[in-house]
């Protein structure tokens, strides 16, 4: 929905190609590979997506064809000028059903406001069984580093069998498939208890990638803390920063969704559960 300057810096930050026309059939691609890993009924995986607009606010049909096409988005209307909190409920309740009750009160209570318009929602679900489970007779209270300085003692998983690692002077990395083999999860270890910071600074698309092009098979011990986490963050800022500040701004340029230069973000709200 972005235009000129607007849309330039959003794809430089976002690394998408200039060319936004190869994006969407790209974004349907994966869509389709979710379903299709769905489908094989191994783990649970599924995305939503979804435009709320103020009722008296027209979308370009333009636009709405192509996240409905593309992003299997769905349109739908509520009322931001008179009944806002009925609206936020509503977008929350949303997301808590897509989201299976994890991701709870997205939008918190002054979010919204007389001059919202238009709120786009999306949604992930991902759960998955190990293809190498843990034995729960194999758990035990041990040791877990939760900063440099604090340690903690936690319920650490514990089990042995084939996985995907690598090690080297400043890491190690485990690759933990899931049932079905087709997803895994990626784990990076830094050596150093005080390591996360260096590790943090050292990744790059690049050099994350050269890690997993190292990973091999092997035997391996693994000792991993159960665990529960919610995280929340407010990005426009972050974003802005990052180098799209004009997408924050009343020069926004999103022309592509009304025909006019009447809307800029306000917000960008994102917020994960991991279990």
């Amino acid at each position: 929905g972005a235009g000129d300057s607007t849309r330039r810096q959003m794809a430089e930050t976002l690394h998408f190609m200039p060319d936004g026309q190869k994006l969407h059939p790209a974004f349907f691609a994966i869509q389709s590979q979710i379903r299709q890993e769905q489908e094989k009924g191994a783990l649970e995986l599924r995305i939503a997506n979804a435009l709320w607009v103020e009722k008296n606010f027209l979308l370009s049909r333009t636009f709405t064809d192509l996240t409905g096409r593309y992003y299997e988005a769905a349109l739908k209307t509520v009322d931001f000028a008179q009944a806002r909190e009925k609206s936020r409920l509503a977008i929350n309740a949303w997301v808590e059903e897509k989201t299976k009750n994890k991701i709870q009160e997205l939008l918190k209570p002054g979010v919204l406001d007389s001059a919202t318009r238009l709120v786009l929602t999306n949604a992930i679900y991902f759960k998955g069984s190990w293809a190498h489970r843990f034995k729960a007779d194999r758990t035990k209270e041990e040791q877990f580093w939760t900063t440099p300085g604090a340690a903690v003692m936690a319920p650490m998983m514990n089990g042995q069998d084939e996985f995907g690692y690598l090690e080297d002077e400043t890491l190690q990395a485990l690759d933990m498939p899931y049932a079905g083999d087709s997803l895994s999860m990626v784990v990076l270890l830094p050596r150093a208890v005080d390591g996360l910071k260096g590790l943090e600074d050292m990744l790059s698309a690049e050099e994350l990638t050269a890690r997993l092009n190292g990973i091999r098979k092997r035997e391996v011990r693994v000792c991993m803390p159960k665990f529960t986490m919610t995280v929340q963050f407010e990005l426009a800022k972050t974003l802005g920063a990052m180098g799209m500040p004009e997408a924050f701004s009343e020069s926004a340029d999103f022309s592509g969704m009304t025909g006019g230069k009447d809307l800029f973000i306000s917000a960008v709200a994102h917020k994960a559960f991991v279990e």
